[in-house]
């Protein structure tokens, strides 16, 4: 059973506070969770977690891959279809 010292940030927040920290150029951030219909002493967990730059610059690469695969996409439905403008 997890304990509130031990209790874990759900992933999809890590990573969105890493790419906070990647645009702010913080060093770290807070994780703040509340619940009021926890008791009194459990209602607030804070957790700060640090810049992880390896991790950062994994995820820059992972985004560069995807917008170069979707410019390739664009580029051939332009081919296909002509470059038309949004409606």
């Amino acid at each position: 059973m997890e304990t509130l010292l031990t209790q874990k940030i759900p992933e999809k927040y890590v990573t969105q506070m890493m790419w906070q920290m990647a645009c702010s150029g913080r060093k770290w951030v807070d994780y703040v969770s509340y619940n009021p219909s926890f008791p009194e002493n459990l209602r607030l967990f804070i957790r700060r977690v640090p810049r992880d730059d390896k991790r950062i610059n994994d995820l820059e690469t992972e985004i560069a891959g995807f917008l170069l695969e979707m410019a390739v996409k664009l580029s051939e439905l332009n081919s296909i279809y002509g470059e038309k403008e949004a409606a």
